[in-house]
């Protein structure tokens, strides 16, 4: 099984310059092609380029989502 090995402060400050930098759309901020995302209350964040979707929750857990994704899997 393969292991992604990702640093989520890194990702963190991306979603902070898509939403500082980026332009303003319906449910959140794009820049470059990225969206990103947050729930009301701010502890899951969102981002995606519209094949690959990433999900950034409360205490640095993420979870990668792609458009063949086994839904059962």
């Amino acid at each position: 099984m393969m292991k992604n090995s990702v640093d989520v402060r890194t990702l963190l400050s991306v979603y902070e310059k898509i939403k500082s930098q980026g332009h303003t759309i319906d449910f959140g901020s794009e820049l470059d092609g990225i969206q990103c995302t947050e729930n009301q209350d701010g502890y899951c964040v969102s981002m995606s380029d519209g094949t690959v979707s990433l999900d950034i929750n409360f205490h640095n857990t993420y979870h990668f989502h792609t458009r063949n994704e086994d839904p059962e899997g």
